[in-house]
């Protein structure tokens, strides 16, 4: 989740903390963390559905939304993505079908030998040096 680079702590959420200061990466770990739903405001009544009390009252004076269990447990799984599917998504240019994404993007293959190159010519410089 962070990356250390030049004395700073960077993590995905762009989040930027100098060295010496350990409450800010905390910080975003403890929210990261934490579970969707406050189980202190969980509850079941009596025939067996689910209660959840709202944090504070709606304009009408609502104050507990009231759900079946399988109704509760398939709100809370929705948010959650299906395996195997990309969460990135591109966009013009860069989308899967464009035509103009050849030109742009580097093939596979040129890829691989470019990452080769790049490995043997480093090694190069160290047996040199």
């Amino acid at each position: 989740m962070t990356l250390r680079r030049l004395g700073r702590v960077e993590s995905a959420a762009l989040l930027v903390a100098q060295a010496g200061q350990r409450e800010r990466p905390e910080r975003i770990c403890r929210y990261v963390s934490r579970s969707a739903v406050a189980n202190e405001r969980l509850s079941l009544t009596s025939q067996g559905k689910v209660r959840y009390a709202l944090k504070g009252a709606y304009r009408d004076g609502t104050t507990h939304v009231i759900f079946e269990p399988l109704d509760f447990l398939s709100r809370l799984a929705a948010p959650v993505p299906k395996p195997k599917v990309n969460l990135i998504r591109f966009h013009g240019v860069f989308a899967p079908n464009r035509r103009l994404r050849a030109q742009i993007v580097p093939d596979k293959g040129d890829y691989v030998a470019t990452r080769w190159h790049l490995l043997r010519r480093k090694l190069a410089l160290r047996l040199q040096g």
